[in-house]
């Protein structure tokens, strides 16, 4: 039995690939199916015409949605479904938090939670021998890491949180639980390096969540130092607690160059509404920690959600200036999504017409609802992913390029960006205030937009151009920010 497995890019900072796939075609391996992956593409036909090539040989199709792809992914379906009158399987997190809507809507899906192995057993049981697949590294099926071109790959040591956030799904579905040993992790580790992947995203969602973790982390770089591997990487952290500096400092020697932590929001009632501890302080301790060890930092930030004040707005625009991260404009186009099952759904306008209903609300303050339309239409004037790839994609090659030594012949290019990322920093402020104040959109504001656009791209093609000529290593580790594979 036949088995494709389909689905989008959810995340355009890290590997086409999905972890959750990869894990799940391994289950079905070792259950007898035969079991190909395949990228799909939203913007690009041509990909979507080699993924259905044979689509008709497979005797059952998977699709992993997430909520940016369900509405074309489900007409797509659809039609695949009536053409060849074969099943088809959804899941991923959104299918499973939406499975009522959907089930009334689409009835030709059959859903199913790739998290939990019963509900995967239920819905595949066992038909023969494990199929061996040449791409099965560690336990998941590496099929689309190993035909992109990139030396980044996506990895995970835990999965699960022990944190309780309002607006994240990740406590609302029955997870099975999964964590691997330090010699299963840096086996995985060492056998990717040979396959020519060098630099490793950590999925977890927390890579240290506290003291009871620090014996792990240890043991996690001793295991590295003993093997002599050299490889670089990128970790979720939290504020409470702050790592201590010790560790930091331990996998800042075995290859950390970014960590990623949340911010979310300053304003005390965010944090009481949605459960989410925060602190300028702890910002600001993280901040300096990673700067005294030259790590780059990636920030979440939620400026918009339903009950958000227009004081509360404007502080932490103002916020976001002081950290020089007004460049992540999709910050401030997406609002909070209001999942379902949690304590605010009530909140969400019903519409039949759609499964998603998590954006369905009108914010409490009307000024705020008239800043979020301004905004999401000034911006929606630019590529706002390639934007924030001219600011992500050059920080995240200065930490590569300490990492390896390589940082000196590109002084004066890091220096000369860091005061365009200042400046522009400074005028995207500017801009997003005229507009809140004037409660409008001028043209001039559309040409002011325009003009940061293109002094950011051409600064980022020049220096990815040199980077390219000279250290073309360097330049492979880092994701590009295109929704397609890269093959160059």
């Amino acid at each position: 039995m036949k088995i494709g497995i389909f689905y989008f890019r959810t995340l355009y900072t890290q590997s086409a690939a999905s972890l959750s796939v990869g894990k799940l075609s391994n289950k079905l391996l070792h259950k007898g199916y035969e079991v190909k992956l395949f990228l799909l593409n939203q913007s690009n036909v041509y990909d979507n015409i080699a993924a259905m090539e044979n689509i008709e040989n497979f005797d059952y199709i998977i699709y992993k949605c997430n909520y940016k792809d369900y509405e074309i992914g489900a007409n797509y379906f659809k039609n695949l479904y009536e053409k060849y009158n074969k099943k088809i399987y959804l899941t991923g997190v959104f299918a499973c938090l939406n499975k009522k809507r959907i089930e009334k809507k689409h009835r030709f899906f059959e859903i199913f939670n790739l998290l939990n192995d019963n509900d995967i057993n239920l819905t595949f049981p066992s038909i023969g021998p494990k199929v061996k697949k040449d791409t099965v590294i560690c336990n998941i099926d590496r099929e689309i890491e190993l035909s992109e071109h990139g030396k980044y790959i996506n990895i995970e040591l835990n999965n699960g949180c022990i944190k309780k956030c309002e607006f994240c799904h990740i406590n609302l579905l029955n997870y099975t639980r999964t964590s691997k040993s330090i010699s299963e992790l840096v086996d995985e580790i060492e056998y990717l390096i040979k396959c020519n992947k060098t630099f490793f995203i950590f999925n977890d969602c927390i890579f240290w969540s506290g003291k009871q973790d620090d014996e792990k982390i240890l043991a996690f770089c001793k295991e590295v130092k003993k093997r002599k591997l050299v490889f670089s990487f990128y970790v979720y952290l939290s504020l409470a607690p702050l790592i201590p500096d010790n560790l930091l400092k331990e996998l800042k020697d075995i290859g950390l160059v970014r960590v990623f932590f949340g911010v979310e929001n300053i304003s005390s009632d965010f944090s009481s509404h949605y459960s989410k501890f925060l602190s300028t302080k702890n910002t600001e301790n993280m901040i300096k920690k990673l700067d005294a060890l030259n790590i780059s930092y990636h920030i979440g930030y939620i400026l918009f959600y339903k009950q958000v004040s227009f004081q509360s707005l404007l502080d932490n625009l103002k916020y976001l200036k002081s950290l020089g991260k007004l460049f992540r404009l999709g910050i401030i186009i997406e609002k909070l999504r209001i999942l379902p099952n949690t304590k605010d759904a009530y909140l969400l306008t019903e519409n039949k017409s759609k499964i998603d209903m998590a954006y369905n609300y009108s914010f409490d303050d009307k000024k705020v609802e008239k800043a979020f339309n301004n905004l999401t239409d000034l911006f929606n004037n630019i590529n706002i992913r390639n934007f924030e790839q001219f600011f992500n994609g050059i920080s995240l090659a200065e930490g590569l390029l300490k990492r390896y030594n390589k940082y000196d012949k590109y002084k004066s290019d890091l220096l000369n960006f860091y005061k365009l990322k200042k400046e522009k920093n400074n005028k995207i402020y500017k801009l997003i205030i005229d507009v809140i104040r004037t409660e409008r959109i001028e043209e001039s504001h559309i040409n002011a937009l325009k003009t940061l656009y293109s002094k950011s791209e051409i600064n980022y093609l020049f220096f990815f151009k040199k980077l390219m000529a000279l250290d073309f290593d360097v330049f492979s580790m880092i994701p590009h920010g295109q929704e397609t594979l890269n093959v160059w």
